[in-house]
């Protein structure tokens, strides 16, 4: 009984400490193309092979990106990210700067809007506007970069840990003997 309380307890930390290696994953952006240039985080949660975005902060512009908007509400974006490449699909990251919309987006040059592939940032600013093409999708060049975090965590439940077996051996020491 007391054996299956230290492992219980040791079990119970191992998935304390995995669940803060499935913790969102900040991501540095730029891009920047004619007359477009910006830069900051991009935070997401793992959603199998890719990232949701959950959050965005930097300049557009030199305005600061003012909100992530939500998946679906602004030029079919779904707000996954990828860390490979080409780290964006054709329905891209929406966000707000002030009280304009900016979708960026990868285009394969394929889905009859853009003549070649690359990445875009739809600047058309009409709410009801669906419209594509070189009147409204500036061509930019895009970076992702993960951003290497350590995780502070991990160490200090693994002492917690260790040190939570210490006592709990020191309350009840372990008797193998046969009885």
């Amino acid at each position: 009984m007391r054996l299956g309380r230290l492992f219980l307890v040791a079990a119970l930390l191992s998935f304390v400490a995995a669940g803060s290696a499935l913790a969102d994953s900040n991501y540095d952006f730029s891009f920047s193309g004619s007359g477009i240039t910006s830069a900051g985080v991009l935070t997401g949660s793992p959603a199998g092979i890719d990232f949701s975005a959950t959050k965005i902060v930097g300049l557009f512009d030199g305005s600061s990106i003012t909100g992530l908007l939500i998946a679906g509400t602004y030029q079919s974006n779904d707000n996954l990210f990828y860390p490979g490449i080409p780290s964006l699909d054709f329905s891209g990251i929406s966000f707000s700067v002030g009280s304009l919309n900016y979708n960026v987006f990868y285009d394969n040059g394929h889905n009859g809007c853009e003549s070649k592939a690359g990445f875009y940032v739809y600047t058309g600013q009409s709410a009801t506007s669906t419209a594509c093409g070189p009147r409204v999708d500036t061509p930019v060049s895009f970076n992702l970069t993960a951003v290497a975090a350590p995780e502070p965590a991990t160490p200090g439940l693994l002492l917690l840990g260790m040190g939570l077996l210490f006592v709990m051996r020191k309350r009840f020491p372990l008797d193998f003997s046969a009885r």
